[in-house]
């Protein structure tokens, strides 16, 4: 039984590579935190008016022109989003013109019109 066991090594397991060198992190000097916290200051200032400037004009879109998002759209892509975008446009003029009642008065046509295929039918003589 002990024949078995020559070839085992003992001992802990050893990990390809040497272990990584662990740095102390150096204490960062108080001009250079300076420095940067005045930079993110700068920054934020110039993001804000630019913001600011985006909101108080903003550009108007043409009535019929239809804007699509993605630059890299083939033509093919590009029409079916311009026709995808003017169906809806149609179907939400349609939706609106539409009150309540008539809303309700077609669906009651609807369900007229539906077969009565789930009614009990009556069994037995009668």
């Amino acid at each position: 039984m002990a024949d078995r066991f020559e070839n085992v090594l003992g001992g802990k397991l050893k990990l390809k590579g040497a272990a990584l060198p662990i740095k102390k992190s150096k204490k960062k000097s108080k001009k250079k935190r300076k420095r940067r916290e005045e930079k993110e200051k700068r920054r934020e200032a110039e993001l804000s008016k630019e913001l600011h400037a985006q909101a108080q004009a903003p550009p108007e879109p043409k009535p019929d022109e239809i804007w699509i998002e993605g630059d890299d759209l083939t033509e093919a892509e590009k029409k079916f989003m311009r026709i995808r975008a003017e169906r809806e446009k149609k179907e939400i003029k349609e939706y609106v013109q539409t009150s309540h009642r008539e809303k309700v008065e077609e669906f009651n046509r609807f369900l007229d019109e539906l077969p009565e295929h789930f009614d009990i039918p009556r069994v037995g003589p009668g």
